[in-house]
C-alpha cells in the first residue's frame, strides 16, 4: 500500500514537471518565431516615410520619439484627444507602440505631427496631424 502511494506521488510529481517542461518549451519555440521589436531608430525612417508621404518637409521639422512615448502622455494629460479622435485611441488601445513626434523648428501654430508605429510589426497604425 505504501509502495503503491509512493508510486502515484513519483508519477504525479513526473507529470508535473514534464508538464511544465512542455510549455516551458512552447514558450522558447514561439518567442523564437516572434519577429524582433523595432528599434526607435527603425520606427522614425518609418515615420519619415509616412511624414514624407503626408506631405511634410523633413528639413522643416524635427522629430522626437522616447521609450515612454513622452510627447504623446503630455498630449493625452492636456485632456487634447477629442471625440474626432477617439478611433485613434481604439486604434492605439491594443498596440505597443512608438508615438514619433513632429514640430515645425520655426515656432508657428499648428503644423505638428504624430506617426504612431506598431512596435511588433514596423507598420503605421495611423497619425494625427496638428491644427
Amino acid at each position: 500500500m505504501i509502495c503503491n502511494y509512493s508510486m502515484r506521488k513519483i508519477l504525479k510529481n513526473l507529470l508535473i514537471i514534464m508538464g511544465a517542461v512542455i510549455l516551458w518549451n512552447c514558450g522558447i519555440v514561439e518567442g523564437a518565431r516572434r519577429k524582433p521589436m523595432i528599434t526607435k531608430t527603425e520606427a522614425v525612417t518609418i515615420a519619415n516615410k509616412e511624414a514624407t508621404r503626408l506631405g511634410y518637409n523633413l528639413n522643416r521639422i524635427e522629430s522626437s520619439a522616447d521609450a515612454e512615448n513622452s510627447v504623446w502622455t503630455h498630449y493625452l494629460r492636456q485632456g487634447v484627444l477629442r471625440l474626432r479622435h477617439l478611433n485613434l485611441e481604439r486604434k492605439l488601445a491594443s498596440k505597443r507602440f512608438w508615438a514619433i513626434y513632429y514640430a515645425p523648428r520655426q515656432s508657428q501654430f499648428g503644423g505638428d505631427l504624430f506617426v504612431f508605429v506598431d512596435k511588433e510589426n514596423g507598420d503605421v497604425i495611423d497619425h494625427l496631424k496638428g491644427q
